[in-house]
């Protein structure tokens, strides 16, 4: 017998529970008519939305409906998840917080999966006269760790203020700005594979590279381990404001966008090249690149293919004048709208 996802889904999670209650919310779920939340008080604490809008989990405000979206609670929580995600072969996608992302119009067949309950941090060791340990939760917004950071004269991630999101998500794609890399300061890494098993991985073995890491398709990062240089924390904060400034001159960081969509090449900067390429100011549809930094594309309206087709147009201009074929920064995922 041939299953959509979201059948599977939804016959996945009914056999984890005898709650009458329960499967009368997933059937009604099945049936297209709701997309209500639902928390579950056994093996599984936390929050399950079923044919969940991911517009409304994006910095962009762009997606369709992901089959079920789930914000566990807890570690145990996440692994039973995982688990039967596992037993089910039914996939999972981890967005953080969604700031660099683009989600097509047809949605995410499976589970999506947010750690944002997974806000824990910690000074582990702070008896190194030059260096502290700090234990992050993948869930913990960058910016409020680099507030955490500036605060107590903890130096290495200035230059990374004002990037939004979570900690998992920057570790995982190894966000950076103005020469700093959150992949510098990582020293261990926990993470879950497919089937809910966990792993600590040496930050030397991810291999940290440009807007890049070699975690494998299926890890699902927990919790960071980093090390960070002590110093004045006037001088940190210092730092953070001036790398704030900087950006809020340059950057539309208060409009709906992902964050810069082209990768640099060759040390050539993306937004430069779009923008001897003619494509600031550029739009279709809704969706039309920033007149202030050219590799900033804000969405004003709900079409992820806008979005896509003036990707296309402007990385085919920079193609055409510079011989550079442009590659995306923001991931791109899910199905096309049928």
């Amino acid at each position: 017998v041939s299953y959509s996802w979201r059948w599977r889904c939804m016959e996945a999670w009914n056999g984890c529970s005898n709650e009458k209650k329960y499967a009368k919310l997933n059937t009604k779920a099945m049936e297209g008519k709701t997309n209500r939340k639902i928390k579950l008080t056994n093996s599984y604490k936390g929050i399950l939305c079923f044919y969940e809008p991911m517009a409304e989990h994006t910095s962009l405000g762009l997606g369709g409906a992901a089959d079920i979206y789930a914000v566990p609670n807890d570690l145990d929580s996440l692994k039973f998840l995982l688990k039967v995600a596992y037993d089910n072969s039914i996939p999972v996608l981890p967005i953080g917080h969604g700031t660099n992302l683009l989600i097509k119009d047809g949605g995410i067949r499976g589970i999506v999966l947010s750690l944002k309950s997974f806000r824990r941090f910690e000074v582990l060791d702070n008896n190194d006269n030059s260096y502290i340990y700090a234990a992050v939760g993948a869930g913990v917004p960058l910016g409020r760790f680099i507030q955490f950071t500036a605060k107590t004269g903890f130096s290495g991630l200035e230059g990374l203020a004002g990037i939004p999101g979570s900690v998992g998500g920057g570790v995982f794609m190894n966000a950076g700005s103005f020469g700093a890399e959150i992949g510098d300061c990582v020293v261990v890494v926990d993470i879950l594979e497919k089937d809910g098993s966990k792993r600590t991985l040496n930050g030397r073995e991810l291999s940290f590279s440009y807007r890049n890491s070699s975690f494998h398709e299926g890890s699902i990062i927990v919790e960071v381990k980093m090390r960070l240089k002590k110093d004045l924390p006037q001088s940190v904060k210092a730092r953070v404001r001036e790398f704030l400034e900087r950006k809020k001159t340059t950057q539309p960081l208060e409009l709906p966008s992902a964050g810069c969509v082209f990768k640099n090449t060759d040390g050539k900067p993306a937004g430069r090249l779009l923008d001897l390429s003619g494509c600031k100011g550029m739009k279709i549809g809704n969706t039309e690149i920033s007149s202030l930094h050219a590799n900033f594309f804000i969405n004003r309206g709900n079409s992820a293919s806008d979005f896509l087709d003036l990707m296309s147009r402007a990385s085919e201009r920079v193609r055409k004048r510079f011989g550079i074929e442009l590659m995306p920064e923001i991931q791109i995922i899910g199905e096309d709208r049928v």
